[in-house]
């Protein structure tokens, strides 16, 4: 039974592919471009704003043990998501529970979304 558990658990692992960067409206300015990525982050979003730095936001998803931490990376010319850590999904640096890319890919949408209305924002305020 033990080597069936391993079999599978090794099936849900993936490789951590390079990840498209978001383009962000061009009309954003950077403090813009960091308001639609917070606001991709409240609720009812399933992920938590963790901490901030200069062009860099961090998140976090927490399901049960599971838990992926997120690094938001941004500029007025690109957004981009990368896996810095994650707990019981076998992260490996290079391969991961495919749970985990699912996540990040509803966080992507979750950021386009944030951006997309950060830019009608911008749009009516002219």
């Amino acid at each position: 039974m033990g080597v069936v558990a391993v079999a599978l658990a090794a099936c849900r692992l993936t490789a951590v592919p390079m990840r498209e960067s978001i383009s962000p409206p061009p009309t954003l300015s950077m403090q813009e471009v960091e308001a639609g990525i917070l606001q991709a982050l409240a609720p009812p979003s399933l992920w938590t704003l963790d901490a901030r730095e200069p062009a860099t936001v961090y998140a976090t998803r927490i399901e049960g043990t599971q838990a992926l931490r997120v690094a938001i990376d941004y500029s007025t010319y690109r957004v981009t998501l990368r896996i810095v850590a994650a707990r019981d999904l076998d992260f490996t640096g290079v391969r991961i529970d495919r749970r985990a890319l699912e996540w990040v890919d509803q966080l992507d949408e979750q950021v386009r979304v944030g951006l997309g209305a950060r830019s009608e924002t911008a749009a009516h305020h002219w």
